[in-house]
């Protein structure tokens, strides 16, 4: 019922076949029928776009939330997910006509609606497109390049000692960067940054929005400390005793 990601592999081999050169190079091992295991990519296409990924789910897809937590629900509507004639996790069987099948037609695909869900929040994003040049190890050449950021930095420079020599200096390689760009973009900082949301429970360090609702003690908590941090003025202060300088935190002109 929706595509969660891009086909980040096709993405990357049309973007410089030279760099990620491998076309029929996946090959599959389905998930495990408790939905927590992603299937394994090979070769460079697929493992890259795979890396890609798992930096933002924090390197394993058991930090997403469930579905019913992702879309704020109770527990208890979690068996509806189960039944509902509807692929929710996008995992199969596939349909190949008009006729209405239930989730678990094959007896192993019932939605697991309290497993991870590929369509929750990320819990980490890429906020600047530098990220896309640091979020690995680089590689240094002549090392071989052995992932997605070294592949990247690597094709837009010259190896005068590789048979690669020439297509290396051509426009189309040092262009690979500014084609990715064209075509692909990041997350916008949050907008809550710093500020509540009223009606769901935010991050209070990255402000984004889970839909998870508030409890009482946590908003009455989190109102507070905003409403502190936002009347704390930190200047500098001498100690009338010894003459030392320091820092000192006021709100309303005490000291805290």
């Amino acid at each position: 019922v929706g595509s969660w990601e891009l086909n980040l592999a096709g993405f990357l081999r049309q973007l410089n076949p030279l760099e990620w050169r491998y076309y029929y190079d996946w090959r599959f091992r389905p998930v495990n029928a408790n939905g927590t295991d992603l299937p394994r990519a090979e070769y460079w296409a697929f493992s890259d776009a795979r890396d890609i990924l798992m930096h933002r789910y924090y390197g394993s897809r058991r930090n997403l939330s469930d579905m019913t937590a992702a879309l704020g629900l109770p527990k208890s509507e979690a068996f509806r997910f189960r039944y509902n004639l509807i692929d929710d996790y996008s995992d199969g069987p596939l349909i190949l006509n008009d006729t209405p099948i239930w989730d678990n037609e094959d007896g192993l695909r019932v939605d697991p609606s309290i497993a991870p869900w590929p369509g929750a929040e990320n819990p980490r994003r890429f906020t600047d497109v530098q990220q896309l040049l640091t979020f690995q190890p680089y590689a240094e050449q002549p090392q071989r390049a052995n992932n997605f950021v070294s592949r990247l930095r690597q094709g837009m420079n010259a190896r005068p000692k590789s048979m690669y020599t020439r297509k290396r200096l051509d426009s189309y390689e040092r262009r690979t960067y500014y084609r990715l760009l064209s075509q692909m973009g990041v997350d916008s900082e949050p907008a809550l940054r710093g500020k509540l949301n009223i009606n769901y429970a935010n991050d209070w360090f990255t402000g984004h929005n889970t839909q998870t609702n508030w409890t009482a003690d946590e908003f009455i908590n989190h109102a507070a400390h905003a409403m502190l941090r936002a009347g704390l003025v930190s200047r500098l202060a001498t100690n009338p005793v010894t003459g030392n300088i320091y820092t000192a935190g006021f709100i309303g002109g005490k000291v805290v």
